[in-house]
């Protein structure tokens, strides 16, 4: 519980200080459905861990890795979190 504690810490202490120096907005909608994508991508990863592992035993995690990745991003996509002039400008770069 320390360790939790300590790293909420230090996130709104590096927060605060990057506010000085750069022109920085804490969106509660948007940490919302970060949280809420996050916890999809979770539940989909928590719920597959079993059969998948059942299947192919340890090889599963080279299976969930990249899952929990395309949940996520799919979440953050539905959600609106990431919007499709976000994903044109990460392709030109």
């Amino acid at each position: 519980m320390a360790g939790v504690v300590s790293e909420f810490l230090i996130c709104v202490l590096s927060f605060a200080m990057l506010r000085r120096h750069f022109p920085l907005k804490l969106s509660l909608g948007g940490a919302l459905r970060i949280v809420f994508s996050a916890l999809v991508m979770g539940l989909v990863i928590w719920g597959l861990r079993d059969p998948l592992y059942e299947l192919i035993q340890n090889f599963n995690i080279l299976v969930l890795i990249p899952l929990g990745g395309l949940v996520y991003g799919a979440m953050l996509y539905a959600t609106g979190v990431i919007s499709k002039e976000r994903l044109l400008l990460l392709k030109k770069s």
